[in-house]
């Protein structure tokens, strides 16, 4: 069963990122991280994805990670343990944490001599590898000229408090800086080498450079993203799932969610598997320009057991100009059956009320009602919520809730 939310305008001519966040939370960090050393550095990321870029010309070290690093490669996210394999500060990386974290870094700050760093066809994710913004006229030489320059003229800056936050730059112009701690996006159509004075170079590809790469980033206004979300019957996230439209395909994440970017403009057929579940497909049409939002429900293959739970609803008084308004009133019922339905009334006054409605049937929508009164006046809201699961607590503490 497919449901399309709403179509919300992009900001043009910015657009999504090149490639979706990695589908899958990275292994766990080991548990022997070396320490930091006198005078390391310290960096702080959000919860959830980041992007990681250390402005050091070398790193030495990295401690205080929950999960190991993704680099993105041609064949998708690899996991990097910064204990087993050294980081390369040109390069940017996906670091993840349920919790913000701080983060501990050393090395040299000084310029010194590196071999050149092996870029692939595709996108790209760069880091800054100082501790003062740089110039990216700089940084991106120019090759000899035959159809333009050797890299796209357009590329994508992403933040780290912000991965899909993106500021669209333009290479050549002398006021665009890449500052310490921001990635940078950049799309080659061949392979190449970054040498240590940022200088692009063919790195012994057969056929000559100029010719295989060009303004590569596509017209964001002929393009659609979209993203969605892969749940079971019970609103429970389906990691893993596959969903594919036409040619282009990404995998659900731990909490169901998933990104498609950079699509055609026009009807696509939608599959979407995932182990367990029945498949599902549809169709969806992409809208230039757009984010088309798709939520998606799979149905188990082995019949469910329709089961009823306890929901639990406790509500709050509250004072509102001077006046303590308290619970007068509790009603709950299945959207769609009213029959199923329990309600408690009160007359007093007292710190908070309780309803426990053990008739809740599991996965469905269900509708509550409160009623406050001053003991004069009376003022109501409804809210609706998913049963999801057995003992479910659900709390109110005014009308605005």
């Amino acid at each position: 069963m497919f449901v399309v939310w709403c179509l919300v305008a992009l900001p043009a001519p910015a657009q999504a990122p090149p490639v979706p966040l990695p589908p899958l939370v990275p292994p766990p960090a080991p548990g022997a991280q070396s320490p930091a050393p006198p005078g390391a550095r310290v960096c702080r990321l959000p919860a959830g994805w980041a992007v990681l870029s250390l402005p050091l010309a070398r790193l030495d070290g990295l401690s205080g990670l929950d999960h190991q690093l993704y680099r993105q490669t041609p064949e998708g996210f690899l996991p990097v343990d910064p204990a087993a394999s050294p980081l390369d500060s040109r390069l940017a990386y996906w670091a993840y944490s349920e919790h913000p974290q701080t983060l501990s870094y050393w090395g040299s700050a000084a310029s010194e001599p590196r071999g050149p760093l092996r870029l692939f066809q595709g996108w790209n994710l760069l880091g800054c590898p100082s501790d003062k913004p740089l110039p990216l006229s700089e940084l991106w030489l120019t090759g000899p000229e035959s159809d333009g320059r050797l890299v796209a003229r357009t590329a994508f800056v992403v933040r780290p408090e912000a991965p899909f936050a993106l500021q669209e730059l333009d290479l050549s112009d002398p006021g665009s800086m890449l500052s310490p701690g921001q990635g940078l996006w950049i799309y080659l159509q061949g392979a190449a080498e970054l040498s240590d004075q940022g200088q692009l170079s063919q790195g012994g590809l057969s056929a000559p450079l100029p010719s295989q790469v060009s303004r590569l980033i596509p017209d964001p206004l002929q393009l659609g993203l979209v993203s969605g979300i892969v749940e079971d019957p019970d609103g429970n996230p389906v990691a893993s799932a596959q969903v594919r439209l036409g040619q282009h395909a990404a995998l659900s994440g731990a909490d169901g969610r998933f990104y498609l970017p950079h699509l055609p403009a026009g009807p696509h057929l939608v599959e979407v598997q995932a182990t367990g579940y029945r498949s599902a497909s549809g169709s969806l049409t992409v809208q230039a320009g757009q984010i088309s939002r798709l939520h998606t429900t799979l149905e188990p293959l082995e019949p469910r057991a329709a089961r009823n739970v306890r929901v639990y609803l406790t509500a709050y008084p509250f004072q509102m100009q001077g006046r303590r308004w308290w619970v007068h009133k509790i009603l709950v019922w299945q959207v769609g059956n009213y029959h199923r339905r329990d309600s408690n009334t009160w007359y007093i006054d007292a710190p908070s009320r309780l309803l426990d409605w053990g008739e809740a049937p599991l996965g469905a929508r269900i509708r509550i009602e409160i009623t406050w009164t001053d003991g004069r006046n009376q003022r109501f809201t409804s809210w609706d919520r998913r049963v999801r699961r057995d003992w479910q607590q659900e709390y109110f503490y005014s009308p605005w809730d």
